[in-house]
């Protein structure tokens, strides 16, 4: 069907003719959607249908490039948010689409704009959640391109959201190992190895739980070696003890953690399954535990750090 005539169909029969066009991908009747409603323009692009869906939403779903750019050339808004109030820049994150993100990152969408659910989550946020159990590598990487990209065009790497995350949390909780070592990478505005969350919590306190080992490439590991600062009154130490891991508990003990701060003086934390009878559990030191979960690496660190102070 000629352009003209799809145009007037669609106008007849649909109440959003421009978001039927680019449905049927014919940029050809969105062009003349453009000349007949020219007086209503930017306005009419940044209508949501009955759907909830926007012009530009739909372009970037189907890789529609001379639509999104002739929108983009008529001052469709970039920052537009659909019915549920996300904006482009979420939905292209959530969905974790490369081409759509990165082509609203280049022409200027804002960064910083939060989710308005009780995350309140920015793009970088959404992508540094990512998990490698849901999303494939390759997504994993190109998406992690694009928040270099979010990072390059001058995004804070240390922004929080709602529950005071920031997106080196996140993806520690998520064990993306690619944000993660884009983020401790950061050069010209680096990272915050120690930023708290509102609970108080580091991103070492959230890679101690995740893992019950150590080594060089551990999540725990690479954020000591980068300035990870344990907080007493997180229980690092006393994790890391529990868990019998001897390697970190020697660097933490060299980046100062105190060998004997008992329990009972930290609040919320879990240091997994024990041997300590739980009424005694809030007079424990990281030494007791160790000796009391027999792990003698670790007794054997403490033992020899205390020798050397």
């Amino acid at each position: 069907m000629n352009s003209a005539l799809l145009f007037d169909v669609l106008k007849s029969q649909t109440n959003f003719p421009l978001h039927s066009a680019i449905r049927l991908h014919r940029d050809d009747v969105v062009f003349l959607f453009l000349i007949a409603f020219n007086n209503e323009l930017p306005d009419v692009l940044n209508q949501r249908d009955d759907c909830g869906d926007l012009p530009l939403n739909l372009a970037l779903c189907e890789k529609q490039t001379n639509i999104t750019l002739t929108l983009v050339e008529h001052n469709v808004d970039l920052n537009a948010r659909d019915s549920h109030g996300l904006t482009l820049l979420h939905l292209a994150t959530e969905r974790a689409d490369c081409y759509s993100a990165r082509f609203l990152v280049d022409h200027g969408a804002s960064l910083s704009i939060a989710t308005p659910d009780t995350l309140g989550n920015t793009a970088l946020h959404i992508v540094a959640s990512y998990s490698p159990n849901s999303i494939k590598d390759d997504i994993l990487a190109e998406m992690t391109e694009v928040a270099r990209f979010m990072l390059d065009k001058g995004l804070d790497p240390n922004i929080q959201n709602k529950q005071g995350l920031s997106s080196l949390h996140l993806c520690t909780m998520a064990q993306n190992k690619y944000m993660f070592t884009l983020l401790l990478n950061l050069t010209n505005n680096p990272v915050d190895i120690n930023i708290r969350n509102h609970d108080g919590h580091t991103a070492l306190w959230y890679a101690l739980h995740l893992t019950d080992t150590y080594d060089e490439s551990s999540f725990a590991a690479q954020l000591i070696k980068k300035g990870a600062i344990p907080n007493p009154n997180e229980g690092a130490l006393h994790i890391a003890c529990a868990q019998g891991m001897a390697k970190l508990v020697s660097a933490m003990l060299a980046k100062g953690a105190d060998p004997n701060l008992q329990m009972g003086s930290i609040r919320n934390v879990d240091i997994g399954e024990t041997n300590v009878d739980e009424k005694f559990l809030s007079k424990q030191s990281p030494l007791h535990l160790a000796v009391s979960n027999n792990h003698e690496g670790v007794i054997r660190a403490i033992i020899e750090y205390k020798s050397e102070v």
